[in-house]
């Protein structure tokens, strides 16, 4: 990515360009960040990944899988958004502008505000060419006419919203690779995000019950915790070598946790391919990639 139009794109590449400074500049410094972002995190954290997903799962606890899975999260990060970088610096040399692709992921407050915000290209040509004709399609307004008649407006609202968005994730789980766990993540996606659309009369009901102010820096933070927490078990499920590790892993997560190991008290977190002086240009890198992001 980015996936573009060709008349975005197609147009531009027509037009004559003339060689500026301003586009050399920005250009050079757009692809230095996503070097940046790929060789300085993304090559690093790659071994800690390597390591803990590697042979399966052995006796790892919930601190080293956890440890595991921010390293890899990382790592897809730098991959992906420093190769769109590259490509549209270069692109920006040339005096052809590019779309973004990623827009701080890592502050998503949500599964579909996720979304919005990773491979951000996808997400656009799967709503144009999947979502809204699946929404729109006969046998999806059918149904929605009878949940209607039988159950009222809000079941018949429910049906496009619970339908486009598990085919559009079980076909980005068969867009990343034709295997049982990349289908199985997309469905995970798909079931979330699909039952909080459904759920949303629930949630403002407790919220008003509980007395809670959506518009507090706090509850933006259990937000972005929440769906971090989700992400994680989708990184997972695609990562493991199976299956059936991906559920042991996922279980250690939530039952066995280490704090001297994550806060390296024991020094065991340098044992996974990245030395203390690396952890160190690792931890300062990921914090610049935050701040600037």
């Amino acid at each position: 990515g980015p996936l573009n139009r060709f008349g975005d794109v197609g147009v531009q590449l027509k037009e004559p360009h003339k060689l500026e400074y301003d586009n050399l500049k920005n250009g050079a410094l757009l692809i230095l960040w996503g070097l940046f972002k790929k060789l300085v995190i993304a090559d690093r954290v790659s071994a800690i990944a390597g390591t803990v997903f590697g042979d399966g799962f052995t006796d790892y606890n919930g601190s080293q899988i956890l440890f595991g899975v921010i390293a890899y999260s990382f790592q897809i990060y730098g991959d992906f958004s420093g190769g769109t970088d590259i490509t549209r610096g270069a692109a920006q040399m040339m005096g052809i502008n590019l779309p973004m692709n990623f827009e701080r992921p890592f502050f998503s407050i949500s599964l579909a505000d996720f979304w919005r915000r990773w491979h951000m290209s996808l997400g656009a040509w799967m709503r144009e060419y999947v979502f809204y004709p699946v929404m729109l399609c006969r046998p999806v307004s059918n149904l929605s006419k009878k949940m209607r008649k039988k159950h009222g407006t809000y079941a018949g609202k429910l049906v496009p919203s619970v339908a486009a968005p598990m085919v559009v994730f079980f076909l980005i789980g068969i867009w990343h690779g034709i295997t049982s766990q990349y289908i199985v993540n997309g469905l995970y996606n798909a079931f979330l995000i699909s039952g909080s659309v459904a759920l949303i009369p629930v949630y403002k009901k407790l919220i008003e019950k509980l007395h809670i102010n959506t518009e507090t820096f706090s509850y933006k933070l259990f937000q972005i915790f929440r769906t971090t927490v989700l992400l994680f078990i989708s990184r997972i499920i695609v990562k493991a070598p199976s299956l059936k590790d991906a559920g042991l892993m996922i279980k250690a997560l939530f039952t066995s946790i280490d704090l001297d190991f994550l806060l390296g008290l024991d020094g065991k977190i340098y044992d996974y391919g990245v030395n203390e002086k690396e952890m160190s240009i690792v931890i300062f890198s990921v914090l610049v990639l935050l701040v600037v992001g």
